[in-house]
């Protein structure tokens, strides 16, 4: 192969890898982002919720319809793996709180 065909074939080559990468940045990337800012907004709603709900203003039963509501006026449709993603923030939350409460009282104020 001479310098001359290399010349010729390198920028198809590019190309070709080019389109590869925009193939699978649409098909994996850019809907795992999106997923990425679902959840992220999801988790805001939830800690949302669960600062009304300490100042009184949601009970326990409501926060989690408070939730779906700013996600609908959000465009988001709850299906099953928005509930899914809901459920998981929650514990997300309930389990830093565990942590937080666990490291002021410490392990041995847990045990009593």
């Amino acid at each position: 192969m001479t310098m001359k065909d290399l010349a010729t074939v390198f920028p198809v080559f590019m190309e070709l890898i080019g389109t590869i990468i925009i193939l699978v940045a649409t098909r994996y990337i850019i809907p795992w982002l999106k997923e990425q800012r679902i959840y992220s907004t999801i988790k805001k709603f939830v800690r949302a919720a669960e600062k009304l709900a300490e100042a009184g203003e949601l009970s326990k039963v409501e926060k989690k319809r408070y939730v779906e509501t700013l996600l609908k006026k959000k465009g988001v449709t709850i299906t099953a793996e928005i509930d899914a993603m809901i459920e998981a923030a929650v514990k997300e939350l309930d389990l830093a709180a565990d942590v937080i409460i666990g490291e002021i009282l410490g392990p041995e104020d847990l045990e009593e």
